[in-house]
This record gives C-alpha cells, structure tokens and sequence, in this order.
C-alpha cells in the first residue's frame, strides 16, 4: 500500500558498455478513469507535456544518455489527485524502440521511494524484462489507497498504438 502523499518514480540505467548508439530511456504516465481511459490529453505526462493539468503530477528530470544517479523522475502527490483519476499507468520504454529491448540496456531500474527516499517498489528490466522494449507499472487507487499493481509488458510494437488505445488523440503531421 503506497500510504504516503508524495512519491517518485525514478528510472536508472547506465551507458552501454559496448559499441554503438547510447540508448535513451523514458517515463511517461498516464491519469485514467475508472474504464482506463485517459482523462484528457492534458493528463498524458512526458517530455512534451512535464505537468499534469491538475499540477499533480510533474516530470521534473528527462535524460537522454543514462549518466546521471537519477536519469528520469516522476514527482506525484497522490493527495491532490482528483477523484475520478482511477489508475496512474506509468509507460517505461526506449526511445526509438524499434529492434531494441531491456536485456540490451545495462542496470535499467524503475523504482516507486517517498520523500524521504525510502524504497516502496523496485523492479529490474534489464534481467526481468529482457526481451521487452516497452514495460507498464500501474498504480491503482483502491478503498484502502493507492497500490502498485506491479510491471507488465507490453507486446505492442508501436508506442503510438499503445498511447492511442488509452483514447488519447494523437497528432498526425501532414
């Protein structure tokens, strides 16, 4: 049970200890209803769009290259969610993901800590989820609190179909 107001999602990984390209990680999260929708646009939280429309949710550190002790960090005050907010599903992927997975990514670590840092959820991706590129860890508000439902991967090749099947309407360029 996640009983605190504040906590953080932080995302690790380290560079590649091989030739070729550095990968680039990301955080996103999502605030759904009760039928896992998205509530609106506003509430899709990455790079684009760092702060929820209920300014609960703040991505408050993106990386591109895996240097850093926090690579990416999602702040979320759970007291200040609104009512209908559901589930909070929190996307970890690769940039560009395409013909790349975790087990190629060195020490890629999603962890859920409080303000005072301590560990309330950790899951390693490079061991547990080797052959994903795409991984979910779901949050949800029960009659008791908040919990996390722990990581599922998601077989979906393209993050647009994913990001698309939480009713969010994406953009096309023409």
């Amino acid at each position: 049970m996640l009983n605190k107001e504040l906590i953080y999602v932080l995302l690790n990984w380290d560079q590649r200890g091989t030739s070729g390209e550095n990968f680039d990680l990301d955080l996103m999260l999502l605030l759904l209803d009760i039928n896992e929708k998205i509530i609106s646009n506003e509430n899709f939280i990455f790079f684009n769009n760092t702060v929820s429309k209920c300014k609960s949710i703040i991505l408050e550190k993106q990386s591109d290259n895996g240097c850093e002790v926090e690579d990416e960090k999602i702040k979320i005050d759970l007291s200040t969610l609104k009512e209908n907010v559901k589930f909070l599903d929190i996307l970890i992927t690769i940039h560009e993901l395409e013909d790349k997975n975790f087990g190629q990514v060195k020490n890629a670590i999603v962890k859920l800590i409080d303000k005072n840092k301590i560990v309330l959820f950790e899951e390693n991706l490079s061991e547990e989820y080797s052959s994903f590129n795409l991984c979910k860890l779901r949050l949800l508000k029960s009659e008791a609190g908040w919990e996390a439902d722990g990581i599922t991967p998601i077989r979906k090749k393209r993050l647009e179909d994913v990001i698309s099947s939480y009713g969010i309407k994406i953009k096309k360029d023409n």
